[in-house]
């Protein structure tokens, strides 16, 4: 039944996702613990139907960003981001599959669906140097995107 509604769920955001969709007054939306209804203690965090819910969420009710990701100046490369603030963290997506996690304007983690599996990456391309706080920031990242399947599944 539970598989049930999650497809539905994303069925129906699929097809609300060609609509204009205005947000706030500042087209950001921000989210307060207060906002969650589900027990963010029953939710699998290994289930990609939850992230193509919490993408589709950001997607839906974010702000849309235009970003020119070209470094030639004389060629325009233009990325749109949508983009939602969950308490204190900015959280994006793009085109890919990483939802992109900032704290006080520093990245933060992603968390990231590769081989059909959804992991958090904290530290790509470079080494560990400091594993204590790789731990910590993935212990936050997780479960700020907890609290977006929660949101994502409840709105």
């Amino acid at each position: 039944m539970k598989n049930i509604l999650i497809v539905l769920l994303i069925a129906l955001t699929a097809s609300c996702s060609g609509q204009d969709i205005k947000s706030s007054q500042e087209d950001t939306v921000y989210v307060s613990d207060s906002d969650l209804h589900k027990s963010i203690n029953e939710i699998d965090l290994t289930d990609t139907t939850h992230f193509w819910a919490v993408k589709n969420y950001i997607e839906k009710f974010g702000k849309t960003e235009k970003v020119n990701a070209s470094s030639i100046v004389s060629q325009e490369s233009i990325v749109t981001y949508y983009v939602l603030w969950l308490d204190s963290t900015k959280v994006s997506t793009d085109h890919s599959n990483r939802l992109y996690m900032s704290v006080d304007s520093l990245h933060y983690g992603n968390i990231i669906l590769e081989n059909n599996i959804v992991t958090p990456e904290i530290n790509y391309g470079i080494p560990d140097k400091n594993p204590e706080s790789t731990k910590e920031k993935k212990l936050y990242v997780m479960e700020i995107y907890k609290k977006l399947i929660t949101l994502a599944l409840n709105q």
